[in-house]
């Protein structure tokens, strides 16, 4: 679904101006801008404001591009609400502008392939003064992200990216090698949230705890955190944690307050349970797999031990003759474990009894 990350060194002006072209089709949206000033202004006072962009090469803005398949149903107010859900989610610290493109066709001057939407950010975040970032890891969560909005929400197509490189697109989420940790705990966390039988902070800690996640909301000395968080065990490998802070402003506890009424930090604190106890669960876990595991494969290796034994009783006689081909051909003199074994005559058997 995005398609394209670009940080550019390019002016804001620039950037804004080549995505409030004629082929908008809505309003654009405003992001953290809160004067009658053009967006690139605004910003750029911002970022004066902090001392930055004195350089030329210093990055100024970064993009992103949403981009459906061509053989989805895409209606514009549906692009514009999952920028405002992106921007809720990942950027709300940043000045920016959301905008929704025509589709080809509709403007025979500058036709674009499909209805898609630009997102145009200023690198300067607007409360700290700090450059935007964005590692390769932290993309991925926001692919996987919106990968998983989309598909749920509208029902569009989604980059199969279980392939490098790849711009084919598949109905549904893509396969369980290419989704990360994150994007499942946020998948698990927003299943539980929006459950029918989610009514108060304890069903929700119970409806994570069946979905497989841990709820992780006090300290060692029971005081509430700052933000509560979320574990899980992720295919065997550990235990991961997230902030809840970092999947959405929903599921920090001010957002967890407008979701259930009457909602306590005393409530809170006591519906989950504290990181230490959350890991030595997950080991828990983690070891009764492995010896569930580990008891299977002993219980599998017996049985075909046994099968290979009697095969091998049926063929050669007794397994336990250092020496089979003496023995196959009646000639061992050392073989006394099993009377009667293949290669044994009843003279031996006996004269070995006696």
């Amino acid at each position: 679904m995005i398609t394209k990350y670009d940080p550019s060194s390019a002016t804001a002006e620039k950037g804004a101006k080549y995505n409030l072209n004629k082929n908008v089709l809505e309003a654009p949206q405003r992001f953290n801008l809160f004067t009658e000033k053009k967006p690139w202004e605004e910003m750029l006072d911002t970022a004066r404001m902090f001392g930055k962009w004195k350089t030329f090469d210093e990055r100024k803005t970064f993009s992103i591009i949403l981009s459906p398949a061509d053989t989805d149903t895409v209606k514009p107010e549906q692009l514009a609400e999952l920028e405002r859900v992106i921007h809720e989610r990942y950027f709300k610290d940043y000045a920016g502008i959301g905008v929704v493109h025509f589709a080809a066709g509709e403007d025979k001057k500058k036709p674009h392939p499909i209805m898609h939407g630009h997102m145009l950010y200023s690198t300067v975040n607007i409360k700290s003064g700090k450059s935007f970032h964005l590692s390769p890891r932290e993309y991925r969560r926001i692919q996987d992200f919106v990968d998983d909005y989309v598909s749920r929400h509208f029902g569009w197509m989604v980059i199969d990216r279980s392939q490098p490189k790849s711009r084919s697109y598949t109905r549904g989420r893509p396969s369980d090698k290419s989704q990360s940790w994150v994007a499942a705990v946020a998948k698990a966390v927003d299943k539980a949230l929006y459950s029918k039988n989610t009514y108060n902070i304890a069903s929700f800690a119970k409806a994570l705890q069946r979905n497989g996640i841990f709820f992780i909301t006090r300290t060692k000395d029971g005081k509430p955190l700052k933000s509560p968080a979320f574990g899980i065990i992720w295919k065997d490998k550990g235990f991961y944690r997230i902030s809840g802070k970092s999947l959405g402003a929903h599921l920090t506890w001010e957002g967890l307050r407008n979701r259930f009424s009457n909602l306590t930090p005393e409530k809170a604190a006591s519906a989950g349970v504290t990181y230490a106890a959350a890991r030595g669960l997950a080991r828990k876990t983690m070891n009764t797999t492995v010896q569930k595991q580990s008891k299977q494969v002993t219980t599998s290796q017996i049985a075909d031990d046994d099968s290979n034994a009697t095969k091998g009783r049926q063929d050669f006689g007794c397994l336990l003759c250092p020496d089979m081909m003496a023995m196959a051909a009646g000639k061992c003199d050392i073989c006394i474990h099993q009377k009667r074994a293949i290669g044994h005559s009843e003279e031996r058997d006996d004269e070995y009894s006696r």
